[in-house]
């Protein structure tokens, strides 16, 4: 108590009373929410939007993802996971242009830092979904064969080969619709 008095030159004390709040008074508001808390309410968000089909709560999910980013930035975290759930739920949200830019970062990221093969090949699968989902299905076989390349002992592997038959398929029936590659 007598330290905060000395601090403040005797004008803030933390004694609660019936006095009138000054609002001149110089007020120092530590603490906040860390990366790790926004993650956390993102994926809550996240599993909640899910749960009950709401694209509004997915977004808020999105929110609380990209400020968990900016502040592990500001820390110099690398925070994969973060970055991967984004894009989980930018997928959701049919935002998978901007998913696809996402888990791009992701492997970039893994490629400069050296981190474990588990989070690209992870990465490698969702890429390879959010490109499907665009209908971009060349870059989506080349993710997807990225991703059994490096996890082929995976329990999806054998179901991720037969959607990689699947968009072969899609492809060549694109072409002859359209006559492009």
């Amino acid at each position: 108590r007598e330290n905060v008095q000395k601090a403040t030159g005797n004008r803030q004390h933390p004694s609660v009373g019936t006095s009138i709040f000054d609002r001149n008074l110089p007020m120092a508001i530590t603490g906040g929410i860390t990366a790790q808390e926004y993650f956390r309410l993102g994926c809550y968000l996240y599993d909640l939007g899910l749960m009950l089909d709401d694209n509004r709560r997915l977004d808020s999910a999105n929110k609380q993802f990209y400020e968990a980013i900016r502040l592990s930035k500001l820390d110099s975290i690398s925070f994969p996971e973060c970055y991967i759930q984004l894009g989980k739920s930018l997928m959701k949200t049919d935002n998978n242009v901007e998913a696809v830019e996402i888990f791009r970062q992701v492997i970039d990221d893994a490629k400069k830092y050296g981190k474990d093969a588990r989070i690209r090949s992870e990465v490698y699968l969702y890429m390879g979904m959010a490109h499907a989902k665009n209908r971009n299905f060349s870059d989506a076989i080349d993710s997807l064969n990225i991703f059994l390349r490096q996890s082929d002992n995976d329990d999806n592997a054998d179901w991720i080969r037969k959607y990689i038959e699947f968009l072969k398929q899609q492809k060549e029936d694109l072409i002859l619709r359209t006559g492009k590659k």
